[in-house]
C-alpha cells in the first residue's frame, strides 16, 4: 500500500523551512511498513525530524514501519485508538517498547475520534502519516494546526457507521466532508489517490475559510456524489431476488454510483447479496466477476462463504475463486453457475 502525499495540494504558510508533510494510509505486512518509509524518505528527507503517525491500526506493517523511520533518523510519536483487539496485543506492545512514551495508543471507548489525541499545531512541522479515512484526516489537519471548534466532536461521528453521519449528527463543515467524500472513487481506481488528495486540500481551505476555492471544490464533489446516489438508486430497480434470502444485481456497463447507497438498497431482507460486475481481478481475466457478500442478516444467520465453497475447487485468480474470509466470495461466471445451487440449499436449510 502507498502513501498519498498530501503535501504538494496544501498551500498554508508556515512560519519555518520546514513545514507539515502530510501522508495518508497505511501498512499492514512488514514489507509493506519497509517500503513506506524508504519512499517517504525519498520524498521528504526523514533524518532529524519528528515523524507522527496517527489513527494507524497496530499492524506489523506498523511496527515495520515505526522501525525503519527511527533507523533512518526519525524520532516516531504514535497516536492512536485501536488498542481494543487482544489479537493486537503484541503488535502494540512492540511499538510501545520501541517508542517508550512517545506511543499513545489507547482504545475507542477512551478517545472515539484520534483527533483527541492530539493539540491543535503539536505538530505543525512534522511528517505527519494517518490513515486514509476521515478520522484520519481530520487527526492530522488537527495534528499541524487546521482546525475548527466542532472538529473533535465531528471525529467521533466521522469514525462510526455510514448512517450515523447525518446533517443532524455533525457540524456544516463535517456534513460537507461526508458529501464530498462520497465522490472518492473506489479502492484500486487508477485516480483514487489523486481525488484523495484533491478532497483533502479543500477541507482543509475550507477550514482555513477559503470559500472560494475549498468551498466551491467541495461542492462540486459533493454533487458528484448526489450523482452517484441517484444512479445507484436507479441500479436498484433492477434487483433481483434469486431465491428467499439471495439478491443478484448486475452493474456491468453502470454509470459510477454510490456503493454505500447501493449495498444498503441490496442488502435489505437478504442473507446473501450477489453482485455481477466487470471489473475486479477475476473480472480483468474472465470478463465479469461475481462477487457475493454476507449482509448483518446472514452474519446472524452464520453464513460462511468460505465453508461453503468445495474443498476440491481450486482456489486463485486464473481458477475463478477468490475465497479468504467468510464473508466475502469471488468466482467467475462459470465458477458462479456451479456454485448456485449451493448457495441456494444452504440458505434454504438456514431458514427452515
Amino acid at each position: 500500500m502507498r502513501f498519498v502525499r498530501i503535501q504538494h495540494y496544501l498551500d498554508f504558510d508556515f512560519p519555518d523551512s520546514t513545514p507539515a508533510e502530510l501522508y495518508l494510509g497505511k501498512v499492514f505486512q512488514t514489507q509493506e511498513g519497509h517500503s513506506a518509509a524508504l519512499a517517504i524518505d525519498d520524498t521528504t528527507p526523514i533524518k532529524g525530524r519528528n515523524v507522527v503517525i496517527i489513527d494507524h491500526p497496530p499492524t506489523a506493517g506498523l511496527v515495520a514501519l515505526v522501525q525503519a523511520l527511527e533507523s533512518g533518523g526519525a524520532t516516531v510519536h504514535l497516536r492512536d485508538h485501536h488498542a481494543d483487539a487482544d489479537r493486537d496485543g503484541s503488535n502494540v506492545a512492540a511499538v510501545r517498547a520501541l517508542l517508550g512514551e512517545r506511543a499513545v495508543v489507547k482504545t475507542r471507548e477512551e478517545h472515539p475520534a484520534c483527533s483527541s489525541l492530539v493539540e491543535k499545531g503539536e505538530f505543525a512541522y512534522a511528517i505527519v502519516i494517518a490513515d486514509a479515512d476521515q478520522d484520519g484526516l481530520t487527526a492530522a489537519l488537527k495534528a499541524i494546526g487546521v482546525t475548527y471548534p466542532q472538529l473533535d466532536e465531528d471525529a467521533a461521528v466521522l469514525d462510526g457507521p455510514i448512517a450515523g453521519k447525518t446533517v443532524e449528527a455533525l457540524s456544516p463543515l463535517g456534513f460537507r466532508l461526508v458529501r464530498a467524500w462520497g465522490a472518492l472513487p473506489p479502492f484500486g481506481a487508477p485516480n483514487r489517490d489523486e481525488v484523495l488528495g484533491l478532497i483533502a486540500f479543500a477541507f482543509a481551505q475550507t477550514v482555513n475559510g477559503d470559500e472560494e476555492q475549498g468551498g466551491r471544490m467541495l461542492n462540486e464533489y459533493a454533487q458528484e456524489y448526489e450523482c452517484r446516489v441517484e444512479v445507484a438508486r436507479e441500479l436498484a430497480l433492477r434487483i433481483e431476488d434469486l431465491a428467499p434470502g439471495v439478491r443478484s444485481l448486475d452493474v456491468r456497463g453502470a454509470s459510477a454510483y454510490d456503493q454505500p447507497t447501493l449495498t444498503g438498497l441490496l442488502d435489505r431482507g437478504a442473507l446473501v447479496t450477489v453482485l455481477i460486475k466487470s471489473d475486479g481481478p477475476i473480472g480483468k481475466l474472465a470478463g465479469a466477476q461475481v462477487s457475493l457478500a454476507r449482509t448483518k442478516l446472514g452474519e446472524t444467520a452464520w453464513i460462511d462463504l468460505a465453508k461453503l465453497v468445495p474443498s476440491d475447487w481450486p482456489r486463485g485468480l486464473e481458477a475463478g475463486v477468490i475465497s479468504n474470509t467468510p464473508f466475502l466470495l469471488h468466482l467467475s461466471p462459470a465458477r458462479w453457475e456451479e456454485f448456485k445451487p449451493i448457495l441456494f440449499t444452504a440458505v434454504a436449510a438456514l431458514q427452515g
